[in-house]
């Protein structure tokens, strides 16, 4: 028996297959897949007078359920190439662009339910561009709104990597209700991004 899929959904940004394999007995199994054209995420490192600062974006996520603080990030475009995502994304959702970007690695999302690969690129030499739409594209602005950005903000590059072993629950991005920790970052209007 050879694997065998079909689509079940046909959806905006990706696909969902139902694939039936065979298992170490022969018997089939059946999984849920994802088909997704890929991403991109940028590690964007500001220079500033205290250290570097890593610009982020803060996304209200339907499917999480919380406002996240995330890298900037994005979908490949069709026929787009990952390298010519990540300078668009960067605009996009910051308002900086980049003297140089570097391509860092690749890797799988979520293997265990999706084929989706994300290219991580990192950016440095940061200007200034344009406002920024914090990731709020034109699709997102309608009345109930898409995962519509609150923000954008810089963080101390130190404070990313030391607040994980601090035991502080915002080091993973998601702000729970109530909780918002100001120490974490300056957030700007969603049309701004700006640094702290």
């Amino acid at each position: 028996m050879h694997p065998r899929s079909r689509t079940i959904h046909r959806g905006r940004k990706f696909d969902l297959e139902l694939v039936v394999t065979p298992g170490p007995g022969g018997e089939p199994i059946e999984r849920e897949v994802v088909r997704h054209p890929g991403a991109v995420c940028i590690l964007p490192l500001l220079d500033s007078a205290t250290g570097p600062r890593v610009i982020m974006v803060r996304n209200m996520r339907i499917a999480a359920g919380a406002r996240i603080l995330e890298l900037p990030a994005g979908t490949l475009e069709p026929m787009e190439k990952p390298e010519e995502c990540a300078p668009r994304e960067l605009a996009e959702e910051t308002g900086y662009e980049a003297a140089a970007i570097r391509f860092l690695t690749k890797f799988y999302t979520s293997p265990g339910m999706s084929d989706e690969v994300m290219w991580a690129f990192i950016a440095t030499g940061l200007r200034r561009a344009g406002p920024g739409d914090g990731g709020l594209r034109r699709d997102c602005r309608r009345k109930v709104g898409g995962d519509a950005a609150a923000g954008a903000a810089a963080r101390p590059a130190r404070s990313i990597i030391e607040r994980p072993w601090a035991g502080n629950h915002a080091a993973t991005g998601v702000e729970t209700k109530g909780t918002g920790d100001s120490s974490m970052c300056c957030v700007a209007s969603s049309a701004t991004a700006r640094t702290c």
